[in-house]
């Protein structure tokens, strides 16, 4: 069986991260087999490396023009299946530096 790989772009705020795990726990019910990464700010992915989900740090945070295509062929290497887009507040996925 192939493994399924889902990708899962968290809000740039700590609270809102923290805040989309029932989101998390709800897509790891849905495909039980799948392996769950998630891509977030490096202060996010402290708190999401002591969790079963493969915690990736946002290239973006740290050079947006670069960064947005470092992301793409992160993606594109990933081979993910599917991607999901969590939102808190309506800036929360863009990134800042």
């Amino acid at each position: 069986m192939i493994e399924k790989k889902i990708v899962v772009l968290l809000p740039k705020y700590i609270g809102d991260s923290i805040m989309a795990t029932p989101a998390l726990r709800l897509i790891e019910k849905a495909y039980p087999h799948a392996s769950i990464s998630v891509i977030c700010r490096q202060i996010n992915k402290e708190i999401f490396d002591r969790t079963q989900y493969h915690a990736i740090t946002d290239p973006r945070c740290l050079d947006k023009k670069k960064g947005t295509f470092q992301l793409i062929n992160m993606l594109r290497r990933g081979k993910f299946v599917t991607s999901q887009k969590v939102c808190g507040r309506k800036d929360a996925t863009m990134p800042r530096q």
